[in-house]
């Protein structure tokens, strides 16, 4: 049978990964609008685009890349303080799952709002 602490590390890998998941699309919809000016077919200011970016695409992105953050360092607490080895060894992996998750959606994040940021000041001068 399976101990409590494998038990809670394998939970919170997967509602980690099932959050991230659900959350993504939602991110890369904000993304895609707030750079083709377009919702739902209907063509937005340019002001509205630079407020999407700022109130909807970064705020979902630190949200994104913090919540993996701390369910990483949870899932580290709960690595140390498991006896199984097993449940150590499968805590530890989530742990390093969800640390690579943040780092890379800092980046895409970071990376996505300068391109967007870029566009919308060139839409401006031109």
């Amino acid at each position: 049978m399976l101990d409590q602490p494998l038990l809670t590390i394998v939970v919170v890998i997967i509602l980690v990964f099932y959050t991230s998941q659900a959350t993504v699309p939602i991110i890369n919809k904000r993304g895609d609008e707030a750079l083709s000016g377009v919702v739902r077919g209907v063509p937005v200011s340019l002001r509205t685009r630079q407020l999407m970016l700022f109130t909807h695409y970064m705020p979902l992105c630190v949200f994104l890349a913090t919540y993996v953050l701390v369910a990483g360092i949870g899932l580290f607490g709960l690595a140390r303080a498991a006896e199984d080895e097993i449940a150590r060894a499968v805590g530890y992996m989530g742990a390093v799952m969800c640390f690579s998750g943040s780092v890379v959606w800092i980046g895409l994040g970071g990376a996505w709002f300068l391109h967007t940021w870029a566009e919308l000041r060139q839409a401006k001068a031109g």
